[in-house]
């Protein structure tokens, strides 16, 4: 195990901030306001105005998406509402789990509705994302008796994105905390399934030796020749890696104040083809985490 200084995220992203606004807005029934947008800007100004501090960076361009989408997020929620609940933490005891939806539509079905503020670029979710709202599902099951009828992302990018689960998606992703509870800590067995929501991955050398043959990598480590940082408060990092240069952009600058020279590990970060290069690459998201090898 290598040692790594770890440092994931700033304490207030775009992400925390849509998230916090979102909740806001739910509370205050602003998805039933004659002026859903105005409910929305009410609820991003009570958000911002709760940080005590300047906005994230990157927030503009979220919250002015949030706000333009808030009535198709309202339309989301559907015609028969008997409730919506926030961001509510949901705890299964029997398997040890937990987990907190961002929103859940109670009525005559049950909506499940996951906000996404990182740029999507394709239909194709991500098996993260899909592993996520497998749990979700199963939690909203055990909270209420059924699964959700309705499975959506809500991308500030996209809009709407429904999502198909079927109970063998949910029976996997349960599978898979299963395996991880007992599996020996001090031995590990690689493999991309469950590699990928293992919080210990970053300091995993074994996962670092199996992540290049991986179909649907999300992780790349090298070392930086080169910082571009941009007036907006992110960082491109050049890294030399076992396949050759590549750009890790989109870093928040406030995570990687000087690191020229240094190796670091990136997991969860988006692949971006190249028309140079068979190697993609790289991009941050709210969910990214990174770490600083230690000499």
């Amino acid at each position: 195990m290598s040692g790594v200084v770890q440092i994931d995220r700033p304490a207030q992203n775009k992400g925390s901030l849509a998230h916090r606004a979102l909740d806001f807005w739910v509370r205050a029934h602003g998805y039933e306001a004659a002026d859903v947008r105005g409910s929305m800007r009410t609820a991003i100004d009570q958000a911002v105005a709760e940080l005590g501090s300047e906005a994230p960076s990157d927030w503009t361009l979220t919250g002015k998406r949030l706000l333009a989408r808030a009535p198709a997020l309202a339309e989301a929620f559907g015609d028969e509402v008997d409730d919506v609940i926030p961001e509510r933490t949901i705890r299964d005891a029997a398997l040890r789990i937990y987990g907190t939806p961002d929103i859940v539509v109670l009525g005559k079905e049950i909506t499940l509705i996951d906000l996404k503020t990182e740029q999507i670029d394709d239909d194709e979710l991500s098996p993260w994302i899909k592993f996520q709202l497998s749990v979700y599902a199963h939690l909203v099951a055990q909270e209420h008796g059924r699964l959700p009828r309705r499975i959506e992302v809500f991308s500030t990018q996209r809009g709407r994105m429904p999502v198909q689960l079927r109970d063998t998606d949910i029976s996997a992703a349960l599978a898979a905390f299963e395996a991880a509870r007992r599996a020996d800590p001090s031995a590990a067995n690689p493999a991309e399934d469950t590699c990928r929501y293992c919080h210990r991955r970053l300091r995993c050398d074994a996962q670092w030796h199996a992540a290049p043959s991986w179909s649907k990598r999300d992780c790349v480590a090298g070392r930086v020749t080169r910082t571009e940082r941009s007036m907006n408060g992110l960082t491109g990092l050049w890294l030399e890696t076992a396949d050759g240069p590549v750009l890790l952009s989109g870093v928040p600058t406030v995570l990687v104040p000087d690191v020229d020279g240094a190796s670091i590990r990136a997991v969860r970060v988006s692949a971006s083809p190249r028309a140079d290069s068979d190697q993609p690459n790289w991009r941050w998201g709210t969910r990214s985490a990174l770490a600083v090898m230690s000499p």
